[in-house]
């Protein structure tokens, strides 16, 4: 990728790929109620698009008899 290997020279416009650290955490915290919200509420919205849909197609299909 350009702009992140070594080219064997110090230069101030590239960025070293040995400078890039990624720190993870020793201790995560727990999940919050505002993410077990979210996390619900995108589930129950799953739930609610698919019974949709197919209630769609159940009542197109009756609509052809």
């Amino acid at each position: 990728m350009v702009g992140l290997t070594a080219t064997g020279r110090n230069t101030a416009d590239r960025v070293s790929a040995s400078k890039i650290h990624h720190t993870v955490a020793a201790w995560e915290p727990p999940v919050s109620g505002l993410e077990w919200f979210f996390d619900g509420l995108l589930a129950l919205m799953a739930v609610l698009i698919t019974w949709f849909a197919i209630f769609s197609v159940m009542k197109l299909y009756q609509g052809q008899r």
